[in-house]
This record gives C-alpha cells, sequence and structure tokens, in this order.
C-alpha cells in the first residue's frame, strides 16, 4: 500500500532478503522497500516516489518507474552473482521511467524497448534489447544434487576472457559423483581449462 515501509532490524541486510512472486508486484507511492523483487512472468510496477534498496527482476513482464530510486547491491554475497550488478532487469518486457528517478546500477532487457530514463539519474549503464550478451551459471553438483551456495553466475557484453571459480565445503565418500555443470541463457559461451581441485579441511 501507499506509504509502507519495510525496516529491516539486527543487523539484517538487504542482499538476503527477497520479495518473489509468481505474477506481478505491484508498490503504492512513497513505499521504501527493501531487498530483491522477483517477479516470475508478471511485471513490477512502482507508485510515485517509491523507493528499493535491492535489484527489480522480472522473467517475463515490463518493469515501469515514476520518479523513482533504485539502488542495486554490487557488494553483495549471494546467489545472484552478476545480476547484482543490474538495477532493473527483464527476460521479456519493456522497462519505462517518468519523471526523475534515481538508479544505481544497470539497466537491461533482453527483449523489450527501455524508455522515459532522460531525465533520471543513472549510476550505471543502459543496455538496449538484443545488446545483453552473454548470460550463464555454473553449479556444482554432487550425486545428482545441486551444492549449496555453489552456484555463480557471470554476464558480459564483450568477448569475456576471465576465471569462474567455483568453491564449496563439502563431505565427499567414496563412490560420490562429483560434477562441474553449466547454462547459458543467452549469447555464447567457449570454455577452456577446466580444473577440479579438492583440498582437505581438519
Amino acid at each position: 500500500a501507499a506509504g509502507t515501509s519495510i525496516v529491516l532490524i539486527n543487523g539484517a541486510s538487504p542482499c538476503n532478503v527477497y520479495w518473489v512472486a509468481e505474477g506481478a508486484i505491484s508498490l503504492g507511492a512513497g513505499t521504501h522497500m527493501q531487498g530483491t523483487l522477483l517477479a516470475n512472468n508478471g511485471a513490477i510496477t512502482f507508485g510515485s516516489l517509491a523507493t528499493n534498496v535491492g535489484g527489480l527482476y522480472s522473467t517475463a513482464g515490463a518493469l515501469g518507474l515514476d520518479a523513482s530510486t533504485v539502488s542495486s547491491q554490487t557488494s553483495c554475497s549471494n546467489l545472484m552473482g552478476s545480476l547484482n550488478n543490474y538495477a532493473l532487469f527483464t527476460k521479456a518486457g519493456a522497462i519505462t521511467n517518468v519523471g526523475a528517478s534515481a538508479i544505481t546500477g544497470d539497466i537491461a532487457s533482453q527483449v523489450g524497448a527501455i524508455t522515459g530514463f532522460e531525465s533520471a539519474s543513472i549510476t550505471g549503464t543502459i543496455y538496449p534489447s538484443g545488446n545483453v550478451g552473454t548470460f550463464a551459471h555454473f553449479s556444482l553438483y554432487q550425486n545428482g544434487s545441486l551444492v549449496p551456495f555453489s552456484m555463480r553466475s557471470v554476464s558480459s557484453n564483450t568477448p569475456m576472457q576471465s576465471a569462474v571459480v567455483l568453491q564449496s565445503q563439502l563431505t565427499i565418500a567414496g563412490g560420490d559423483n562429483l560434477e562441474v555443470r553449466w547454462n547459458i541463457e543467452s549469447g555464447q559461451l567457449k570454455l577452456k581449462n577446466r580444473i577440479l581441485t579438492a583440498l582437505p579441511v581438519r
């Protein structure tokens, strides 16, 4: 509702707060949110002067701002990986703005126009539709199950030559199967020099 304020207490961080909707998310005017908003197959709409500390992400929906303030959390240590660099991201939908919004972080839509940001203050980069580049996710699996907190995501709009390091602490028994898996959401990725190292922890 309008004027709602989310307050984090006892040292809680917006990095570790997720608002997940199976559908659209709508914030009333003057609302102050904290955390990452994830809309699956739905739009995210901010009322006038609403704010959020965290990113706005949709799998298939538009993102709409109205003199809003959105700050991505680039220092987060969570499973969002390089997506933390994006304040606004949708895989399929337009991103629109009205008024003097303040955006800290990148803005991108894989399929959809990005309009109305001429009067906005943006600390980051706007990536037009079709220029989002490569998105890929890497994970460790033990006996066919995802190893908790092992997933890393990478994104790039230019040819990427960098190392992807997956680290985790786990118990390996004789006969266990340990795999590295990856999923490329968009673009192309060429892998070289894959190295798996196990170090004993005592």
